[in-house]
This record gives structure tokens, sequence and C-alpha cells, in this order.
């Protein structure tokens, strides 16, 4: 069940098995962030993927309306869009037994701050993200993975981001093939 094409979201069918492989490299039982939940097509699979550990599942689940026409043609079913946190709420949340939802934004609405083990950003990328990542990858523990999606054609400030976290921390970014999958492991 770590894939369900009829809960909306972007994670995508070819994304699942590289996102597997990101997660079986987590440190055993660290706790694990997931910033932009959506309606938690990411989270079964993180729930299920990391099973010992506890995820915390950030999001301001906000009304998308404004975006209802882009969400229907690219996120699977057709839904209302002020229905996301609902279908998170009632469809994924009680079959993840180790995801406590904390609706808001990080990492101000955050108050989880040791033996973070992963950190992924399901998010389309704006101005702020390099100091997302930077605060992120602070907050990591050794062998911690700070990882997510959008390096792509969309995702312009994700990739100016990662790429300078990459070069601020010397750390190599590692990128799935056919994804726009991205991580990097602390060291």
């Amino acid at each position: 069940m770590s894939f369900d094409e009829n809960i909306p979201g972007w994670l995508t069918l070819d994304e699942v098995q590289p996102l597997k492989n990101i997660c079986s490299l987590v440190p055993k039982n660290s706790n694990v962030i997931e910033v932009g939940v959506f309606a938690g097509r990411g989270t079964l699979l993180l729930s299920e993927e990391l099973p010992n550990s506890k995820i915390y599942s950030i999001d301001p689940w906000i009304d998308y309306t404004k975006l209802e026409n882009v969400l229907n043609t690219t996120v699977g079913r057709r839904f209302r869009p002020t229905d996301v946190q609902k279908i998170f709420q009632t469809e994924v949340l009680p079959l993840c037994n180790n995801v406590t939802a904390i609706q808001g934004m990080f990492p101000e609405n955050l108050n989880v701050k040791d033996n973070i083990g992963m950190i992924y950003f399901d998010t389309w990328g704006n101005d702020r993200d390099y100091n997302l990542y930077s605060a992120a990858w602070d907050l990591l523990i050794n062998n911690g993975i700070l990882c997510g999606r959008s390096f792509s054609s969309w995702g312009e400030n994700v990739i100016k981001s990662v790429r300078k976290i990459s070069r601020d921390k010397n750390v190599p970014i590692q990128l799935p093939p056919s994804t726009s999958l991205w991580y990097m492991i602390k060291k």
C-alpha cells in the first residue's frame, strides 16, 4: 500500500522505488520529517518503508482552490481542493501508526529537533528554499538524509538551492535517474 494513485499527490509511480531506496539509507530508529504533505501520497510510502521511525508530516493545508484546474489534471482523482486535509486525515493517517500530522510551516511550527535521520521536501520550491534546506541540514544527525522532489524544469529554485547547499556543505547531490528526486547524505 506504499503507493495509492487515488490519493492526490505529485509522487509518481516511477519515483516510488527510488524513494524506497533513499528510505533504506535512513539511520535506524531515527525521526523523519516530511515537509509538504498535501493529501499524503508520499506519507504512505514513508510510513511503510520506515516503520520504526517516528514521522512528523508538516503542511499548511491551505485552500488549494486557486490551483483546482492544475490539481485535477495532475494529481489523480478529482476532488475539491478544500478537501486535501480531510483526505489526509480520513484516508491516509489511519493507515500510518507512526505519523504525527502538524499543520503549519517548516521550521517555524516544528518542535522536533533531535535524532532526525531524514528530512524529505515534497515541495515545488520557492525563494525560501535555500534557508529551509540549510535549517534542515543543521537538524540532521550524522548519516542523515536531506532529500526531496522537484529537481526538474519546474523546480528552478529547488535546483539552485540544492546546488548551493551541496557547495556550502561540500557534499555530492545524488539524482536517481528518470525522476525529480534528489538527496544528500550528511557525513
